[in-house]
C-alpha cells in the first residue's frame, strides 16, 4: 500500500482530507452504486470546500470511517462522472475564468483489489 494513502486513511477526515463512498447504504444489505448526479454534486461541494480552505484530497471509494470500499465504474464513466462535477461546481461559484478549470482523477489506487481514485 501506499504509505501517504496508509497516512490518509489512518489520519481519517478532516480539513484537508475527505471521503466519498460511492454507495447507497440505506439498505446495509444491499449496497447499490449511488445516483451519478448525487455523487457529482458531493464531489463538487468537496472541491468547493478545499477551493476555500488551502486544499486537499478528495479519495473516491472510501467510506467515513476509512473503509476502502471502491469504485464499480468504468474509465468512461469515472471522466463523465469528474465533467458533470465540473459543471456542477462552476454553476454556483461566481467567478468568470472557471471554464478552463478542469477537476483531473489525479491517481487512481488499488487496496486489496477495490480501485480508488483521488482528486
Amino acid at each position: 500500500m501506499n504509505i501517504d494513502l496508509a497516512i490518509l486513511l489512518e489520519r481519517g477526515e478532516g480539513q484537508y482530507t475527505e471521503f466519498k463512498s460511492v454507495y447507497d447504504r440505506t439498505i446495509p444489505e444491499k449496497p447499490a452504486p449511488r445516483d451519478f448526479k448525487r455523487i457529482a454534486k458531493d464531489i463538487a461541494i468537496s472541491l468547493a470546500e478545499f477551493a476555500n480552505a488551502d486544499g486537499g484530497t478528495l479519495l473516491l471509494g472510501v467510506e467515513d470511517n476509512g473503509t476502502v470500499t471502491g469504485v464499480p465504474f468504468s474509465q468512461k464513466q469515472l471522466d463523465s462522472l469528474c465533467g458533470i462535477s465540473a459543471d456542477s461546481w462552476r454553476q454556483h461559484v461566481p467567478y468568470k475564468n472557471l471554464s478552463t478549470i478542469q477537476i483531473p482523477l489525479s491517481s487512481f489506487l488499488r487496496l486489496n483489489h477495490n480501485l480508488m481514485c483521488s482528486v
